[in-house]
Protein backbone atom coordinates (compact mmCIF):
# COMPACT_ATOMS: atom_id res chain seq x y z
CA UNK A 1 0.00 0.00 0.00
CA UNK A 2 1.54 3.70 -1.04
CA UNK A 3 1.55 5.88 1.90
CA UNK A 4 -0.38 8.83 1.42
CA UNK A 5 -0.53 12.00 3.37
CA UNK A 6 -4.00 12.58 5.84
CA UNK A 7 -6.10 15.17 4.85
CA UNK A 8 -3.37 17.34 2.45
CA UNK A 9 -3.83 20.94 2.86
CA UNK A 10 -2.76 23.43 -0.26
CA UNK A 11 0.37 25.72 0.94
CA UNK A 12 2.33 28.13 -1.36
CA UNK A 13 6.25 28.82 -1.25
CA UNK A 14 8.32 31.24 -2.39
CA UNK A 15 11.97 30.27 -3.23
CA UNK A 16 15.07 32.70 -1.59
CA UNK A 17 16.49 34.26 -4.93
CA UNK A 18 19.86 32.87 -5.45
CA UNK A 19 23.11 35.09 -4.38
CA UNK A 20 23.93 37.88 -6.34
CA UNK A 21 20.64 38.96 -7.76
CA UNK A 22 19.65 40.92 -5.13
CA UNK A 23 20.81 44.78 -4.69
CA UNK A 24 23.30 45.15 -1.60
CA UNK A 25 23.95 48.13 -0.03
CA UNK A 26 27.39 48.84 -0.03
CA UNK A 27 28.07 50.79 3.55
CA UNK A 28 25.87 48.26 5.38
CA UNK A 29 26.69 45.17 3.02
CA UNK A 30 22.67 44.01 3.55
CA UNK A 31 19.77 43.71 0.85
CA UNK A 32 18.45 47.09 0.45
CA UNK A 33 14.98 45.92 0.66
CA UNK A 34 14.37 42.85 2.66
CA UNK A 35 10.60 42.11 1.77
CA UNK A 36 10.80 42.54 -2.04
CA UNK A 37 14.73 41.63 -3.39
CA UNK A 38 15.07 38.59 -0.95
CA UNK A 39 12.53 35.72 -2.90
CA UNK A 40 11.35 35.18 -6.16
CA UNK A 41 7.49 36.45 -5.52
CA UNK A 42 7.16 36.23 -9.01
CA UNK A 43 6.94 32.56 -8.99
CA UNK A 44 5.25 30.74 -6.15
CA UNK A 45 5.47 26.70 -5.74
CA UNK A 46 2.30 25.14 -5.01
CA UNK A 47 2.42 21.87 -3.23
CA UNK A 48 -0.36 19.66 -0.91
CA UNK A 49 1.33 18.89 2.38
CA UNK A 50 0.18 17.27 5.86
CA UNK A 51 0.58 20.00 8.22
CA UNK A 52 1.82 19.91 11.96
CA UNK A 53 1.35 22.97 13.96
CA UNK A 54 2.79 23.14 17.39
CA UNK A 55 2.77 26.50 18.15
CA UNK A 56 0.67 29.13 16.66
CA UNK A 57 1.18 33.00 17.47
CA UNK A 58 2.47 32.14 21.38
CA UNK A 59 4.69 35.76 22.58
CA UNK A 60 7.85 35.08 22.91
CA UNK A 61 10.16 37.19 24.92
CA UNK A 62 13.46 38.60 22.37
CA UNK A 63 15.81 41.31 22.73
CA UNK A 64 13.76 43.13 20.16
CA UNK A 65 10.51 42.76 22.79
CA UNK A 66 7.72 40.19 22.85
CA UNK A 67 6.61 38.67 18.99
CA UNK A 68 4.54 36.02 18.06
CA UNK A 69 6.15 33.22 17.08
CA UNK A 70 4.92 29.89 15.16
CA UNK A 71 6.31 26.54 14.86
CA UNK A 72 5.65 23.47 12.58
CA UNK A 73 6.26 21.28 9.67
CA UNK A 74 5.02 20.38 6.59
CA UNK A 75 5.24 16.61 5.52
CA UNK A 76 5.58 16.49 1.70
CA UNK A 77 5.70 13.98 -0.95
CA UNK A 78 9.02 13.22 -1.97
CA UNK A 79 8.88 13.91 -5.83
CA UNK A 80 6.91 17.45 -4.81
CA UNK A 81 9.14 18.61 -2.90
CA UNK A 82 11.66 19.50 -5.79
CA UNK A 83 13.52 22.61 -5.04
CA UNK A 84 12.06 24.03 -1.70
CA UNK A 85 15.14 24.15 0.73
CA UNK A 86 16.24 26.19 3.63
CA UNK A 87 15.22 29.51 4.25
CA UNK A 88 12.37 29.91 1.54
CA UNK A 89 9.90 31.18 2.71
CA UNK A 90 5.75 29.67 3.52
CA UNK A 91 3.35 32.31 2.35
CA UNK A 92 0.26 30.76 2.69
CA UNK A 93 -1.08 27.75 4.69
CA UNK A 94 -4.72 26.80 3.65
CA UNK A 95 -5.48 30.30 2.19
CA UNK A 96 -4.35 31.91 5.66
CA UNK A 97 -1.53 34.19 4.98
CA UNK A 98 1.49 33.40 7.17
CA UNK A 99 5.23 34.67 7.16
CA UNK A 100 7.09 31.51 8.34
CA UNK A 101 10.25 29.99 7.27
CA UNK A 102 11.87 26.44 6.40
CA UNK A 103 14.43 25.72 8.83
CA UNK A 104 14.91 22.70 7.51
CA UNK A 105 14.39 19.56 5.50
CA UNK A 106 14.67 15.81 6.32
CA UNK A 107 13.46 12.75 5.33
CA UNK A 108 10.73 11.92 6.97
CA UNK A 109 9.66 7.83 6.25
CA UNK A 110 11.00 4.96 3.53
CA UNK A 111 9.00 3.33 1.16
CA UNK A 112 10.16 0.69 -1.46
CA UNK A 113 13.70 1.19 -0.63
CA UNK A 114 13.89 4.66 -0.31
CA UNK A 115 12.80 8.03 1.13
CA UNK A 116 9.08 8.93 0.59
CA UNK A 117 8.14 11.61 2.46
CA UNK A 118 10.23 15.03 3.50
CA UNK A 119 9.08 17.10 6.81
CA UNK A 120 9.89 20.66 6.14
CA UNK A 121 10.55 22.15 9.53
CA UNK A 122 9.41 25.83 9.68
CA UNK A 123 9.71 28.29 12.16
CA UNK A 124 8.64 32.36 12.27
CA UNK A 125 11.88 34.23 11.67
CA UNK A 126 12.57 36.96 14.13
CA UNK A 127 13.68 39.98 12.27
CA UNK A 128 14.29 42.10 15.30
CA UNK A 129 12.02 44.63 14.44
CA UNK A 130 11.31 46.59 17.76
CA UNK A 131 8.36 49.36 18.44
Amino acid sequence: MIPKLIHPIECVIVKLKPEGSVEIDPDYNEPVDIDDDLYDTDNPITINAQVRIFTWDELQAKLSGYTKEARGYLLVKKDKVGTIDKSDKIITIAGETVGNYIMEKRPASFYNKTFYFYKLIFVTKDIGIST
